[in-house]
């Protein structure tokens, strides 16, 4: 169980932040391996879509930033995707190599095996498809899913026929034997059988390497220590992921936190406490009665409380409370100081006083559970402009690895039977193996890189570029990913993950929310501030239950609207 532990020797600072709650990049302090990463370990290997992204968009990309890791930890799984794409690339060249020999001597073998390769995958899109439509019609999924199903139909219309001319024309001009010599109409039914023989050798082949490295995954112990760095690049990315510093593209200054659940944020006015029932008017303080400071400490300590507590039963499990600083990615020119080296206390300080300045300070209340599976995240920033407290409250949360990912954690997955399963569907993974030649291709501007990489491990922020990190591996952007968490929030059966786990970020999120309005009453009233209208806001935020999907839907339940208002609960929970 992950318990916040305290140095005894850590004095507190000006700021009152102890050096165990700002992340440290230069830690060389040991990380468990968790769950979430040995499946997104064993998931380079089985989505190639998935190993190409962490390449493309992480590895490769040394002008942006790297999300930060939450639930997981990028380097084991960057190493994997690099074993992933070698294999490849050696399957790549067999390949490339028996086609390039066969067209010169065989080249009507070369024609009827890829005609019948591509008719096999035909034949199982289509099944694959009718299964779909079936599904679809049985569940009444999302139209996005059907269009899915149109587009696999049109491919398939256009691929078959095609197919089945150039098999039937090939296996024609075989059989009828035309003059051996003539170089256009060379081949015959042995040399089809060789080379289908070396197709299943190099997929057999591929598939046996990728079984020795699942079986390594999967036989790491749970909570050893983390994979080395192995070049600059991967440690320049250890680094840029455990930084305190968030560097953040576009409208997404939460990258790695997984998609909103829950927000509010309104303005408090700081007035004097009413000594007597019959005060009426409201009096402001003429000197500010705290600063942001002391109100985030107070926030911190009371956070922290929930993980330090003794008895197992009322502890939470997994909490960690940091500072955190958001800066977007055209800004980071502004803090290349900053993201060179961890900042000390004092300037987390000068940039939370400052809260108009291109970066935010955020306290970050996360809570990591079902072994790394299961990340919710809450983030509380506090600001005193105008002599009012200004409060934000944000609730993410980080779905479970998607279920295809899951067998690294079934024998079945990495045994025989996973290797005959996986030597078939490589050998009738046709967009893969068209996709040999362009991997063949990048193969010698990924050796430059890895040279270069010996003199650093990114490029330097510059003004005016955004450098800023789009998403973390772990989120994906297509329409599905947003369709499947969707279906999380939503507790579908379809979905990956379970009731559960929803359950248990709705729970967190709401313990932490109420420590948070719990502690934010008890320091203003500490400060001698009226706290009646603070409470009569977090009252109307706690009656309300809404949940933001991130498809432009509001699902309200048991909301408070007007000052006037009731909600009866019934016998549901608040805030579901």
């Amino acid at each position: 169980m992950k318990i916040l532990s305290r140095r005894a020797d850590t004095t507190e600072n000006v700021l009152g932040i102890e050096s165990s709650t700002v992340p440290d990049s230069d830690s060389g302090a040991p990380r468990p391996h968790r769950v979430a990463t040995r499946k997104l370990c064993a998931g380079v290997y089985v989505d190639h879509a998935f190993r190409d992204r962490a390449m493309r968009e992480i590895y490769d990309d040394r002008q942006r930033r790297v999300a930060p890791s939450y639930g997981f930890d990028l380097i084991p799984v960057l190493i994997h995707a690099r074993h992933a794409f070698s294999i490849a690339v050696l399957h790549d060249t067999l390949l490339l190599a028996t086609v390039v020999a066969a067209v010169c001597y065989a080249p009507v073998a070369v024609l009827f095996i890829a005609g019948a390769l591509t008719l096999c995958y035909a034949t199982v899109s289509f099944g694959a498809m009718v299964w779909g439509y079936v599904h679809y019609l049985r569940e009444r999924q999302t139209f996005s899913q059907l269009q899915q199903l149109h587009a696999r139909r049109r491919v398939i219309f256009w691929v078959a026929p095609p197919a089945v001319l150039v098999t039937a024309g090939a296996g024609l001009a075989m059989v009828i034997g035309f003059p051996q010599g003539v170089w256009p109409l060379m081949g015959d039914w042995r040399a089809s059988l060789s080379i289908l023989l070396v197709f299943v050798a190099a997929a057999a082949l591929h598939t046996a390497c990728r079984q020795v490295l699942l079986r390594q995954v999967r036989s790491r112990p749970e909570g050893a220590g983390p994979d080395q760095p192995r070049n600059v690049r991967l440690a320049e990315i250890d680094r840029q992921q455990r930084h305190p510093f968030t560097v953040h593209a576009n409208f997404t200054p939460f990258v790695g936190s997984g998609r909103i659940v829950r927000e509010w944020s309104f303005a408090q006015r700081l007035v004097k406490a009413k000594k007597l029932i019959a005060e009426q008017e409201e009096e402001e303080f003429e000197v500010r009665p705290f600063s942001t400071r002391e109100l985030v400490r107070r926030l911190e300590t009371l956070i922290e409380s929930l993980a330090a507590e003794e008895d197992e039963e009322t502890q939470i499990a997994g909490l960690d409370v940091t500072h955190r600083i958001f800066v977007a990615g055209v800004n980071a020119w502004e803090y290349r100081d900053d993201l060179e080296t961890t900042p000390s206390p004092q300037r987390f300080e000068e940039i939370m006083r400052r809260s108009s300045a291109l970066g935010r300070h955020y306290l970050t209340c996360q809570v990591e559970s079902w072994q790394g599976e299961i990340v919710t995240t809450v983030y509380v920033h506090v600001s005193l402009q105008g002599r009012m407290l200004y409060l934000q409250f944000c609730a993410c949360a980080l779905p479970p690895t998607p279920r295809e990912y899951q067998f690294i954690e079934e024998t079945a997955g990495v045994g025989v039977r996973g290797f005959l399963t996986a030597t078939v569907e490589r050998l009738l993974d046709l967009p893969e193996l068209l996709q040999g030649p362009r991997r063949l291709c990048s193969v010698p501007r990924r050796i430059a890189r890895e040279l270069l990489d010996q003199h650093g491990g990114a490029d330097a922020p510059r003004r005016g570029r955004d450098v800023g990190a789009v998403a973390s591996l772990r989120e994906r952007q297509e329409d599905d990913e947003l369709e499947e968490f969707l279906r999380f929030l939503n507790a579908s059966p379809e979905a990956d993950g379970s009731y559960f786990q929803l359950a248990d970020v709705r729970k967190h999120i709401k313990i932490i929310e109420r420590q948070l309005i719990a502690g934010v009453t008890a320091f203003l009233k500490e400060k001698e501030v009226d706290t009646g209208e603070f409470t009569a806001r977090t009252t109307a935020i706690l009656n309300q239950g809404v949940i933001n999907t991130g498809d432009g839907t509001v699902n309200a339940q048991q909301s408070v609207m007007g000052s006037q208002n009731t909600v009866n609960r019934g016998s549901a929970e608040d805030g579901d």
